[in-house]
């Protein structure tokens, strides 16, 4: 939405009605590094009959490389989960100016309590990571969180670069009978929005 500052433009209440026309039952809404969307679309949701999937987008520092990030989307179950989600952001906001979340903080917020989608082109299946890191890094989010904790997010966005961390996510899903999700990373409701 558009509290994913210089991400997006679309308002969350619209986003929401935008969801039910095109005949969504539940509504997953991950801003990066923000959770201010929140209240906007349970509201919104709750008026419009739908279900709501509360998560956030991270900024993770990669942990193998001096520059650089990972955007995984952390979902949670229950309350306690959201109130460790706005510890961690409430120390990145004062330790870092919103900025990221170390690959260590984010570990220890991970619970059995939440699920985490590997990103897409910034994600776990970047090309900024090797097979190596990246299988060290799936294995430490696994050991924290329950077997179905975690899910390839996949990109219906035609690009070759898409298409290859999209093929990577698949195969690794296939490989370890994971669920995948499928995002249509929309920045923009309509196309006369997209100039």
């Amino acid at each position: 939405s558009h509290f994913s500052l210089g991400e997006s433009i679309i308002d969350p209440e619209d986003g929401v009605k935008r969801l039910k026309e095109l005949g969504y039952e539940t509504v997953a809404l991950a801003d990066t590094m923000s959770v201010s969307a929140l209240i906007s679309v349970a509201k919104a949701a709750k008026k419009e009959g739908m279900e709501v999937i509360t998560g956030v987008t991270l900024r993770v520092k990669n942990p193998h490389t001096e520059y650089g990030f990972i955007y995984p989307k952390v979902y949670v179950e229950e309350e306690s989960a959201l109130k460790r989600i706005y510890k961690l952001l409430s120390t990145a906001q004062k330790d870092r100016d919103w900025s990221f979340v170390t690959w260590e903080d984010f570990l220890n917020v991970l619970s059995t309590d939440m699920t985490v989608a590997t990103g897409t082109q910034q994600g776990l299946f970047s090309s900024a990571l090797s097979d190596v890191q990246r299988a060290a890094m799936l294995t430490d989010m696994a050991a924290r969180l329950t077997s179905n904790g975690i899910v390839a997010e996949l990109a219906a966005v035609p690009s070759p670069a898409y298409a290859r961390s999209n093929s990577m996510a698949l195969f690794w899903a296939i490989d370890n009978d994971k669920a995948c999700v499928i995002n249509p990373t929309a920045l923009y409701m309509h196309a006369p929005d997209h100039d």
